[in-house]
């Protein structure tokens, strides 16, 4: 248990206009598992329409907001936020996402259940700007807990991780190393990887995150990508070379 008595740490990161936050936030409110808290972190300065939009959810005891006060990475971002927080779970819920009210019940009670594993996933569904459900991912493997050995083949091949729907132990990601690659294309993936090869990974087979598609989701410029991924690739083999034991078709 944290230092607060909450088992997950939500944690939110936000730059300048969130159109959607309030249903992410509506949908952290809604949960099941009630012991949780909530903090959100807005790149950048302070103050203004965010802040705004904020004011009514602080009433809540378990909901913080606070700015980097500096234009910071996203990477950067999400590292300052799950170094903030000592619930034995931490869980990223992104400002233009939402998961469904047995979401942290569900992973908390797989983590509980099995002690050894790093992180837990699921599928999810796809919405659109107007939270309409256009599209489901399909359901990657058979629900249960996968070994290194087993799992990180099945990652190489494809990021079969959704953001929205992880659920990391605090101690695994100390255990790693708890920060996003600000030099990489994909932190996310960067940091799936390297836990996956240190810790088995458990597997959900259900649909109970919402992942947003819209018109003013962030996304790289094309003028680092090349760059970037190939410094997903070099980093992908240092990692690989700590863990002989596992076999991936280079």
């Amino acid at each position: 248990m944290s230092e607060t008595g909450a088992m997950v740490d939500v944690r939110m990161p936000a730059c300048g206009v969130a159109p959607y936050i309030g249903e992410a936030i509506e949908s952290v409110l809604a949960q099941t598992l009630r012991d949780w808290t909530l903090l959100i972190s807005e790149n950048g300065a302070p103050g203004g329409k965010l802040a705004e939009q904020l004011a009514p959810y602080l009433a809540d005891s378990r909901i913080r907001y606070r700015s980097t006060g500096a234009d910071l990475s996203a990477a950067a971002n999400h590292t300052r936020l799950i170094a903030d927080g000592t619930a034995p779970y931490v869980g990223i819920l992104h400002d233009d996402d939402r998961w469904h009210p047995r979401f942290l019940e569900r992973r908390v009670a797989f983590m509980e259940a099995q002690p050894a594993c790093g992180l837990v996933f699921s599928g999810n569904y796809e919405i659109d700007a107007k939270s309409d459900r256009i599209r489901s991912s399909e359901f990657v493997l058979a629900e249960g807990v996968y070994e290194p050995k087993a799992f990180v083949p099945i990652l190489l091949r494809r990021n079969v991780i959704g953001f929205p729907t992880v659920v990391v132990r605090r101690s695994a990601y100390e255990a790693v190393g708890p920060a996003f690659d600000e030099e990489t294309i994909s932190y996310d993936f960067e940091m799936w990887l390297r836990l996956a090869i240190r810790f088995p990974v458990g597997y959900l087979a259900v649909r109970d995150a919402d992942y947003r598609i819209h018109d003013s989701q962030v996304t790289m410029t094309a003028g680092r990508r090349g760059e970037q991924r190939l410094r997903s690739l070099e980093q992908a083999d240092a990692l690989l070379a700590t863990a002989p034991e596992i076999e991936v078709d280079r």
